[in-house]
C-alpha cells in the first residue's frame, strides 16, 4: 500500500474534534426523544386505563346493588381532570340506545355516534383488552363489558322475576386527541429547543475545533522553520490554549540547545585544529630537518617528535573519552572511597616523586559511592596529576559527606588560579601556562556529571582545592 493511501485514510483533526462531539450530541438527543416519548406514552396509557377500570368498576357495583341507585359521574382522583370519560349503551344489534348522561351537549353526542358507528361496523373492537378507534384524526381509547338486564331509561338494571333480560354493551371511552397533540407539542418544541442547542454546540465545536487546528498549524510552521534553519517569528500571544504556547517553548528552547550544540560542535574542531596544529608543525618541521640533513642533533629532534606524537595520542584519548560519555554504557558499581584514594594517591605517586612532590591523604571515616570505577580513575587521576604540575609542596587528597554527598577534596599548594579563569579551565581546549593538551580536566567535568556530581575548584595565594560532589550510596 502506498504512503499516498495512507494519507488519504488519515483523518483531519477539525474533521475528527467536529464529528466527535457532534456524533454525541446527536446520539444523546435521539436517546432523550426516544426515553421522552415512551414515557409520556406509556404515563398516559396507564392513566387512561387506569380511569377507565375505575369507572367500569363504579359501573358494576351500581348494577349490582340493584337498588337503582342513580349513576353520578365523579372526579375519582387528579386524573379525571386530564382524562374525562364518557358512556354509551349498545342493544345486541351494537346500536346506540342511550347515554348515561343527564346534559348531553352535541360534542358528546357526536362522540357517542362516533364510537357506537365504529363499533357496528367491526364489532371485533369490543374483543379488545384496551380498544381504540381512529376517526379522522381524532382517537378514542376505551374498555366495554356486556350486562344482562333491562335498560331503566338511561341505566342497565338487573329484571325482576319474569321480566325478560337482554344483553346491552356498556362501552366507557375516553378521547385522547388533545393529548396526543399536547405530546406532538411538547416533542416538536423539545427537539426545536435541541436543534438550536444543537446547532450552538456544533458552532462552538467547529469554533474551537478552529482554534486548535491553527494552534497546530502554528506549531507545525514553528518547527519546520527549526528544520529548516529559516527564521520565523510565531506571537504567543495569539494562542488561543496556553498548550500550544508551552509546546512552542519548547520547541525554542529544542531550537537553543541545537544551536548551542552546533557552535559547540564547530568550536571543537577549531580547537581540535589548533590543538593538533601545533605538535604536527613540530613534528613535520623536525622530520623535513631530519631528512635533509640540517639537524644536528637527531636524538634531539627523535625525542621532540615522540613526545609531540604522544601528546597527539593523548588528546586523541581524551576526545575520544568525551564522546563517550554520551554513547558508551557505564559500569556502576559500589566502592569504598577509601580504598579508591588509596589507589589515586599510588597511581599518582611516582610523577610526584619524580617532581619532588608529596602525596598527603586526609583520612576521613569511610563511605561507600556507587560509581564507574575505570572513568572515575582518569577523571580524579587528570586532577591530581594537574595539581602535581602546578604545586610547590604537596597535593591532598580527602572527603567529607555534607548534604547528603560525598564531598572529594583535591588540593595543592601551588599558584592562584586567577578568579577570571577558574570557569575557563573546565573548558575543552583551554590550556594554562604550563598546560599539556588543555582537555584533561574538561574530560574530568564531563565524567563527574554523568555520574551525577559536580565539580567546582576554589583557590587563593596560599592553596588551590578542587571540589568533587558524588551522590552517597547508602546500604538498604
Amino acid at each position: 500500500m502506498s504512503s499516498g493511501k495512507l494519507f488519504q485514510r488519515k483523518k483531519t483533526l477539525r474533521r475528527t474534534l467536529l464529528l466527535g462531539p457532534s456524533t454525541i450530541l446527536l446520539t444523546s438527543f435521539l436517546i432523550i426523544l426516544v426515553i421522552f416519548n415512551f414515557s409520556i406514552q406509556t404515563f398516559i396509557k396507564m392513566n387512561v386505563s387506569k380511569r377507565l377500570d375505575l369507572e367500569m368498576k363504579m359501573c358494576e357495583d351500581i348494577f349490582n346493588s340493584n337498588d337503582g341507585a342513580v349513576l353520578e359521574i365523579k372526579e375519582i382522583d387528579d386524573i379525571s381532570v386530564v382524562v374525562p370519560v364518557e358512556y354509551v349503551i349498545l342493544d345486541e344489534n351494537y346500536k346506540v340506545v342511550s347515554a348515561i348522561d343527564t346534559q348531553l351537549d352535541p360534542h358528546h353526542i357526536k362522540n357517542m355516534d362516533i364510537v357506537g358507528n365504529k363499533i357496528r361496523k367491526n364489532p371485533e373492537l369490543l374483543k379488545q383488552k384496551n380498544m381504540t378507534i381512529d376517526f379522522n384524526d381524532r382517537r378514542f381509547v376505551g374498555k366495554s363489558k356486556v350486562f344482562y338486564g333491562k335498560l331503566d331509561d338511561i341505566f342497565i338494571v338487573k329484571a325482576s322475576p319474569g321480566e325478560l333480560s337482554k344483553p346491552y354493551t356498556l362501552v366507557i371511552f375516553a378521547e385522547v386527541t388533545m393529548m396526543r397533540r399536547y405530546i406532538l407539542l411538547v416533542r416538536n418544541v423539545l427537539i426545536g429547543l435541541m436543534s438550536l442547542q444543537g446547532l450552538i454546540a456544533i458552532f462552538l465545536f467547529y469554533r474551537m475545533a478552529g482554534r486548535i487546528d491553527n494552534g497546530f498549524r502554528s506549531v507545525k510552521i514553528y518547527l519546520e522553520s527549526v528544520g529548516l534553519k529559516k527564521p520565523v517569528d510565531v506571537d504567543e500571544s495569539s494562542q488561543s490554549f496556553v498548550e500550544f504556547s508551552q509546546v512552542i517553548d519548547t520547541a525554542k528552547n529544542m531550537k537553543q540547545l541545537i544551536e548551542r550544540s552546533e557552535l559547540a560542535q564547530i568550536e571543537f574542531f577549531q580547537n581540535t585544529s589548533h590543538a593538533l596544529r601545533t605538535p604536527l608543525m613540530s613534528i613535520q618541521g623536525y622530520a623535513e630537518g631530519l631528512k635533509a640533513g640540517v639537524v644536528k642533533d637527531q636524538d634531539y629532534a627523535l625525542d621532540v617528535i615522540t613526545n609531540e606524537t604522544e601528546k597527539i595520542s593523548e588528546l586523541i584519548d581524551k576526545m575520544n573519552m568525551i564522546s563517550q560519555m554520551t554513547t558508551e554504557k557505564l559500569d556502576f558499581q559500589v566502592y569504598s572511597l577509601a580504598d579508591l584514594v588509596e589507589e589515586w594517591a599510588e597511581n599518582a605517586e611516582g610523577m610526584a616523586i619524580s617532581r619532588g612532590i608529596t602525596m598527603k591523604i586526609k583520612k576521613d571515616p569511610d563511605v561507600f559511592v556507587e560509581l564507574d570505577k575505570n572513568k572515575m580513575n582518569i577523571a580524579v587521576t587528570n586532577i591530581i596529576t594537574n595539581g602535581i604540575r602546578y604545586a610547590k609542596s604537596y597535593v591532598e587528597i580527602g572527603w567529607e559527606v555534607a548534604d547528603g554527598k560525598v564531598r572529594i577534596h583535591i588540593s595543592n599548594d601551588g599558584v592562584e588560579i586567577p578568579a577570571e579563569i577558574q570557569p575557563l579551565i573546565f573548558k575543552r581546549f583551554y590550556k594554562g601556562e604550563g598546560g599539556n593538551t588543555g582537555i584533561g580536566l574538561a574530560v574530568s567535568k564531563s565524567v563527574v556529571e554523568v555520574h551525577r556530581g559536580s565539580i567546582k575548584v576554589k583557590s587563593d595565594p596560599e592553596i588551590t582545592e578542587f571540589i568533587v560532589d558524588l551522590p552517597q550510596f547508602c546500604r538498604s
